[in-house]
């Protein structure tokens, strides 16, 4: 029995978002993840280790694991934007007191849940024939936020919700395969109102502070049943986001079962937050399992020209 395996066993089985037992949440995965996962080209292991040793040479920016670097040479070939990366992950993490461990996490998306009831919809990974197969995933409903918390200057609501990104994004990228393919986001708009819901200065701040530097790939960024406002707030934020995100941007997403809350909050609220709890945990511990056991493999020589 592997390691995985034993550590999960007598957990309860995961359920899909209408609240049925089955295999097609992130649970089922762990016990047969494909070592290959975690495989590197040679390429690859070349960009991460220029990047090591660019960040060995620099006193202002603050270690990072082997896989972590690996994870920002994955998504950037370019060593200047990785050690912009490099730094603004840094100065995140300090500024927004982010403690690496699947506690502080839960705590996080528990106090979001908590502020934000119904925001968070479903965190998963997409299986075999839906349209994000093979993707890790984030639903949300920004419909659920309210301005009224989220000041564009920050404070505390601000700082929950831009630390359970953190911890959602993180557990979106627990291996690198997941990496490479990018992750999938899917936002509910419908009737959205940046006066009632959530201002462009404070969308400016989480472009700014977080999704500007995050190391991720975009496969989709869906936002569904958008209005007038949304499309708006949406063209004003283009500046902010990563050629990577533009170019995955999709508004008037229609969905054929309604709105996206009344399809993943099933059978309720509460089991959905359990839900989307224990799913994030799950492949958190996972990643940082990565972490904790990578180690960047040496450069193989290559043979000289002639």
């Amino acid at each position: 029995m592997d390691q995985h395996q034993q550590h999960h066993d007598g957990e309860r089985p995961d359920e899909d978002d209408r609240g049925h037992r089955n295999n097609h949440g992130p649970q089922a995965i762990l016990h047969h993840l494909d070592p290959g996962r975690m495989d590197l080209e040679q390429g690859e292991i070349l960009r991460a280790w220029a990047l090591k040793n660019a960040v060995e040479q620099d006193p202002d920016t603050s270690a990072l694991s082997d896989y972590e670097l690996v994870q920002i040479a994955l998504v950037t070939t370019d060593v200047d934007e990785a050690m912009e990366k490099v730094q603004m992950l840094h100065q995140f993490r300090k500024e927004y007191n982010i403690v690496e461990s699947v506690d502080h996490a839960r705590f996080c998306i528990q106090e979001v849940m908590r502020l934000f009831p119904g925001y968070l919809l479903s965190f998963t990974f997409f299986r075999e024939g839906d349209m994000h197969s093979g993707h890790y995933g984030l639903v949300q409903d920004a419909t659920k936020l309210n301005a009224k918390l989220i000041p564009k200057s920050g404070g505390p609501a601000m700082n929950m919700l831009l630390a359970t990104a953190y911890f959602c994004f993180q557990a979106m990228n627990p291996d690198f395969e997941a990496v490479r393919r990018g992750v999938v986001s899917l936002l509910e708009c419908e009737n959205f109102d940046w006066k009632q819901h959530v201002t462009f200065g404070g969308v400016k701040q989480m472009y700014l502070d977080f999704f500007m530097h995050y190391p991720t790939k975009w496969h989709q960024a869906r936002n569904y049943h958008t209005g007038v406002l949304f499309n708006l707030l949406a063209s004003m934020c283009r500046p902010f986001q990563t050629e990577d995100l533009r170019e995955s941007w999709q508004i008037g997403c229609m969905s054929p079962g309604g709105r996206l809350d009344t399809i993943f909050l099933q059978p309720n609220l509460q089991a959905a937050n359990e839900r989307f709890i224990h799913r994030v945990a799950n492949i958190l511990e996972l990643r940082y399992n990565h972490e904790a056991s990578f180690v960047l493999p040496p450069l193989v020589n290559q043979p000289a020209a002639g």
